[in-house]
């Protein structure tokens, strides 16, 4: 895996194989992560990326 961050502590870029194993394409090895406030607010981010056509692989928790 390669991870860069610079001065801004809050973001950082990775990048590395995808989770799955399979080929990578514009749609799988794909990922994006961010920090939320609470787990409440987790939720709520969560279960509005699945009504946008997310999908899931492990409720948050």
């Amino acid at each position: 895996m390669k991870f860069l961050q610079g001065e801004d502590i809050d973001s950082a870029f990775a990048v590395s194989i995808s989770f799955n194993k399979e080929p990578e394409t514009n749609g799988n090895g794909t990922m994006f992560g961010f920090g939320d406030g609470s787990i409440d607010e987790v939720k709520r981010t969560h279960k509005k990326a699945i009504e946008f056509g997310g999908s899931c692989e492990g409720e948050p928790n």
